[in-house]
This record gives structure tokens, C-alpha cells and sequence, in this order.
């Protein structure tokens, strides 16, 4: 009976261990979205509690991924503060949260407008996304 129950629950223990293993810290965040490109190249991550945010390099393309904030206390600016945060090479990821200080610790209760582009050889940013979410 033992070796009949261990057939039945082993492999049910590990589909729900590899789930666990297979999940990454962007299934936490409340918000995000891809570069306009076709077959999206980067990817933005964010959670206004604790001020979280990642931008990731998500295709072998050639192309660096930049995510940025602006802050303002209206939905429609004028924007007073941020950062940037670039990364390029398939499979990286860049992260940033309140608790690197500074810039990083983004006031409460305020609009963010967040930016994710590619950029190659020093060009302007292309395949721009953009939304605004609130830091509350």
C-alpha cells in the first residue's frame, strides 16, 4: 500500500516543486509592460509598495532595454524627479527599490510615468511604451 501511495503523490510533489522553482520575482510585481517592437525585446516591472522596479532584456536582438520614472503630484505633470535604468543582454534584469535611497525612494502619493524603449549604437530610444500608474 506504502508503494502504491508513493506512486500516486511523487510525481504530484514534483509538478508543485517545479512550480515553485519555475516562478520569478515578476509574477510579485503589480504593473508592467513590453517594448512596442514586434516580438517585444525588453520589459518593465513595478510596484508602487516599496518602490519596485525592474527592467529586463527579454530577446538576443542586439538592443539594450531602458526603463525609466518620472514623479509628479499630477497625472499630467509637470515631472520633477527619477531615474533610468539600462540593461542589455538577453536574460539580465536591473532592479532598483526604495531601499537603495536617493532617487530610488520615490515620494508617496504621486504619479509615475514610466518609460520602456530599445536603444542601439547610442541612438534615440524606439519602440517606446508608456504609462502612468500612482505611487500610493
Amino acid at each position: 500500500m506504502k508503494k502504491h501511495l508513493r506512486r500516486i503523490f511523487l510525481p504530484i510533489i514534483a509538478v508543485i516543486a517545479s512550480w515553485s522553482i519555475a516562478a520569478t520575482p515578476a509574477f510579485a510585481y503589480d504593473e508592467s509592460m513590453h517594448t512596442n517592437d514586434g516580438d517585444p525585446g525588453g520589459v518593465v516591472y513595478w510596484t508602487a509598495y516599496g518602490d519596485k522596479f525592474e527592467v529586463c532584456d527579454i530577446e538576443a536582438d542586439g538592443w539594450a532595454v531602458v526603463g525609466s520614472i518620472d514623479t509628479s503630484k499630477y497625472y499630467d505633470g509637470p515631472y520633477d524627479g527619477g531615474y533610468s535604468l539600462t540593461v542589455g543582454g538577453n536574460g539580465k534584469c536591473v532592479y532598483r527599490d526604495a531601499g537603495d535611497g536617493g532617487a530610488y525612494d520615490l515620494p508617496e502619493n504621486t504619479y509615475v510615468r514610466v518609460y520602456v524603449c530599445l536603444y542601439k549604437d547610442g541612438g534615440y530610444g524606439e519602440y517606446c511604451d508608456l504609462s502612468v500608474w500612482l505611487n500610493n
